[in-house]
């Protein structure tokens, strides 16, 4: 039995006049109730009467007794109905507390091993709803005290969509510890939601990526849960919200990674959990566990969720049943579960985002981290990805194969040359005939096709190194053409580190350098795809001269990956020379013509070049008509130019009509590809303008996931779409969000791209104007000269585009009061309206800006001057 303080009883008895603190008082009086209920009724008065000396203490003794034996009487019942009867089938006759720390209590909601979980409301500061969890009991235990405070400490620091928030804790006026939390109407624990639901196993993986998001923040903020298992972790659908959402609960036996205190039990390394959730450190002792004990648990619960069994209860049943679940997840998710469930926690996932990140992958037919492969396991991954229409796209696998077998013989007619196309006809008759659909049941896309053929190249062809380098090569073409440049790329470096090796068939090396350097283009590493360029051009070079298609074809894609990188008037140089070549070694209607053709066209539409760029487009286009059928993915190509230039020239209802028309092609013959993309980002620019904000968001939005789906979050066309979506905001007056977009967008492009790439002018320039728009003058300056200077350096002194960085600095010396620096930037810009070209914003509003500015300094005449037959637009557009 404890014993009182006797110090600590004076006090608090009156006799003496020191008052004692908080933590004293609530002591005393922990100590008064639990002395008090291990005695009998009749001692219990005697006993209060003798140590509660004045009226107060004894009612608030009395208080605390009171909603003891209340919350008791409910913990009793619970413990008799509780194996046998769910929380909303208890009692309702249970006298419950009418009031706990303020919130008044509505209902029980549950009991578990720490306390009860009570409905309640608040009214002041806010109204809500809230669940209160009260402890068990409001004495000194302090086992029970730690986890308390561990897991109110723990949500202190946390808020994340997946994990319950905190908004209160305390202790009541009897003493007993609450706190209140979100409260979570009709959760059910993760396994029971999904199997409730008989969930697929994609809408089941991906709820636990969001549970690995949430962990993953919690160890942000340095925080282990060491308690994790299906049952904390609920899922709810939220009103309004289209898809389920997961939920963390029960951070009671929470630690710090940090060394901040928690709760002083678990910060001494008791063992405390669900051991079949455990990872093997844990069970020993929690001092020094680290994030990968969570992820251990996570793995146990990944394989719950998928086979509906406990590792132990499969191990407890009959072999049969466990090789059964284990074939439900076998292959990479086996891998995955294994890697995450490994007993060394050295050879786990070293953190549940990278957990996620690798179930991710599983989704996305990625290779996954958790098993390595070679080149083909990684190519053959990818099946289902990104499907395509057979029919469209096969055009683009037999123009290849085409090409590839006439390249073969015409390099050389030997009995070698001719045996090695027997062999590709051989196998690509093979590939086709699986295409069969009265064979397989289905048509084959042409990427599940070629997913087959890299399965059946297996190790075939090993004692003839060319013709295997050849296949390779041939592949890894396809899956470029496809966008698919992870998958692309192991193929093609296997194909030239054989071919590197042979002394002969140096044309094939060409080839593969070509494809090699048109993966890395996609991929955005431009200064790579140029030197690969540059490597088959001079292996043109040596075996079949300057003159020849080979040397154009070299060349149009060195102009191309020159245009990237930012030297416009070197990609121009290059193009035309590809151009001029092809012209005599090629026939007029060759595709490649159109190829060189179009690139040639779009480097006059940076330019403002529009008449040019109209007459290249259009010979592109005829010649495409010639050699693609309709609805071939390169008509949509140039559909995609077209659609481009009159945007620029203002002509909108003729590029609603080429871009709709090429995005209805795109959708059939290529899906999510990095094209499909750019025409989604031009027309959602044709509805901006035509002010159908709705529809324009949706598209703009849609090519932004293309874009990171395919290319990742750090391409350059990633950012291409974040300052497109930055400019849809601008176009509202939403400047705080379009400045977001723009800075996400310059930082892609800064680590991406080199320094003046006229990108990067460009969205400096934009994020200039946005901060100038929000009267932030000192920060706005900076980023529009950055964009002025590039623009002259890339673009000349005389392009359009300059008005946008032009109108911004005039604007910011303006409002700055610094009025010469402004004027003669307004009067730069009334030069450039002047030049050849469409009328476009800023033009009309800058005028109209500097018509206030010379009528504030008695200058009349010379703004009637300029204004003359012009009026300015609402509001202004940034540059495309």
């Amino acid at each position: 039995m404890r014993q009182i303080d006797p110090d600590i009883l004076r006090v608090m008895q009156g006799s003496t006049r020191e008052a004692p603190t908080a933590v004293e008082r609530h002591r005393w009086l922990c100590n008064i109730v639990d002395r008090a209920l291990d005695l009998p009724p009749e001692e219990r008065t005697l006993y209060l009467a003798e140590v509660c000396g004045r009226d107060d203490l004894r009612q608030e003794v009395d208080r605390m007794l009171a909603l003891d034996s209340r919350l008791g009487d409910v913990f009793d019942h619970l413990d008799r109905l509780a194996e046998s009867h769910p929380v909303d089938q208890l009692d309702d006759g249970i006298d419950l507390p009418e009031e706990i720390g303020g919130y008044r209590v509505l209902k029980l909601l549950g009991a578990g091993g720490m306390g009860l979980v009570f409905l309640a409301e608040q009214d002041e500061p806010v109204q809500r709803v809230v669940a209160v969890k009260v402890i068990r009991t409001n004495l000194d235990n302090p086992y029970l005290q730690a986890r308390f405070d561990a897991e109110r400490n723990a949500l202190a620091r946390l808020s994340h969509p997946c994990i319950a928030q905190l908004h209160d804790a305390g202790r009541s006026e009897e003493g007993f510890p609450y706190f209140a939390m979100e409260y979570l109407p009709s959760a059910e624990r993760l396994t029971d939601y999904c199997a409730a639901r008989a969930l697929s196993r994609s809408q089941r993986l991906r709820l636990f990526v969001q549970v690995c998001q949430g962990v993953q923040h919690a160890h942000q903020k340095g925080i282990l849960h060491l308690d994790l298992k299906p049952a904390n972790i609920q899922v709810v659908e939220l009103e309004g919200e289209a898809r389920p959402l997961p939920k963390i609960i029960d951070f009671g036996l929470a630690r710090a990674l940090d060394g901040l205190p928690l709760g002083s039990s678990t910060e001494q390394g008791t063992v405390a959990g669900t051991p079949g959730y455990m990872s093997p450190e844990a069970l020993v002792s929690t001092r020094d566990v680290d994030t990968r004990s969570d992820v251990f648990s996570l793995g146990v619960v990944l394989w719950e969720l998928l086979t509906g069994k406990h590792p132990k209860d499969l191990r407890a049943s009959n072999p049969e049943k466990e090789g059964q679940a284990q074939r439900g997840i076998r292959g990479d998710l086996e891998s995955i579960v294994r890697r995450a469930t490994v007993s060394g926690p050295g050879d786990r996932y070293a953190s549940a985002a990278e957990l996620a990140a690798d179930v991710e992958r599983y989704l996305d037919h990625l290779p996954v981290i958790a098993r390595d492969g070679s080149g083909l396991y990684r190519a053959a991954r990818f099946v289902r990805r990104h499907r395509v229409s057979v029919l469209a796209a096969s055009c683009v696998v037999l123009a290849l194969i085409g090409g590839f077998v006439a390249r073969t013989l015409e390099a050389e007619r030997t009995r070698l040359a001719l045996a090695e196309s027997e062999e590709l006809t051989g196998f690509l008759v093979g590939l086709f005939r699986e295409a069969n659909p009265t064979l397989r049941g289905k048509t084959l896309t042409v990427r599940e096709l070629v997913d087959q053929g890299v399965l059946d190249l297996g190790s075939r062809f090993e004692d003839q190194p060319a013709t295997r380098a050849r296949f390779l090569s041939l592949l890894g073409s396809i899956y470029q053409s496809l966008a698919l440049y992870d998958v692309a790329e192991p193929l093609l470096a296997e194909a030239r580190s054989v071919q590197e090796q042979l002394e002969t068939k140096r044309e094939d090396l060409g080839e593969t350098l070509v494809w090699q350097g048109l993966v890395d283009h996609g991929a955005g590493r431009f200064e790579k795809a140029r030197e690969r360029f540059e490597r088959a051009l001079q292996i043109c070079d040596e075996t079949v001269g300057r003159q020849s298609a080979c040397a154009g074809e070299a060349l149009f894609y060195l102009g191309r990956a020159t245009n990237s990188l930012g030297a416009i008037d070197e990609a121009e140089a290059r193009l035309n020379e590809a151009w001029t070549l092809q012209q005599e070694v090629l026939r007029p209607d060759d595709r490649r013509l159109g190829h060189t053709a179009s690139a040639l066209g779009f480097l006059a539409l940076e330019r403002a070049e529009y008449a040019t760029a109209e007459a290249l487009f259009e010979d592109a286009r005829r010649i495409y008509e010639a050699s693609f059928p309709p609805d071939h993915p390169q008509q949509a190509l140039i559909a995609t130019n077209l659609g481009s230039l009159y945007v620029q020239q203002d002509r909108l209802a003729e590029a609603e009509a080429v871009l709709r028309r090429a995005v209805e092609i795109q959708e059939v013959t290529l899906g999510a590809h990095r094209r499909h993309a750019d025409t989604l980002g031009n027309l959602a620019v044709v509805y901006r303008r035509l002010e159908r904000y709705d529809e324009a968001a949706t598209v703009m939005h849609r090519a932004l996931e293309i874009r990171q789906e395919l290319l990742g979050s750090g391409h350059p066309d990633v950012a291409i779409s974040l300052n497109n979506i930055g400019v849809f905001y601008w176009s509202q007056q939403r400047y705080g969000e379009a400045e977001k977009q723009y800075r996400q967008a310059l930082t892609i492009q800064e680590e991406a791209l080199e320094p003046g790439h006229f990108h990067i002018g460009h969205t400096a320039s934009n994020l200039g104007l946005a901060l100038w728009k929000q009267g932030r003058l000192d920060e706005a300056e900076p980023f529009l000269q950055r964009g002025l200077n590039i623009w002259e350096d890339s673009l000349g002194r005389d392009h359009k585009a300059l008005a946008w960085p032009l109108w911004g600095l005039a604007g910011v010396r303006r409002d700055q009061n610094r009025l010469a620096d402004a004027e003669a930037f307004y009067e730069r810009l009334l030069l450039l309206r002047d030049t050849e070209g469409a009328e476009q914003p800023p033009f009309n509003d800058a005028v109209a800006d500097f018509a206030v500015l010379l009528r504030a300094t008695g200058r009349g005449d010379r703004a009637e001057e300029i204004q003359h037959g012009r009026s300015p637009d609402d509001h202004s557009d940034s540059a495309e």
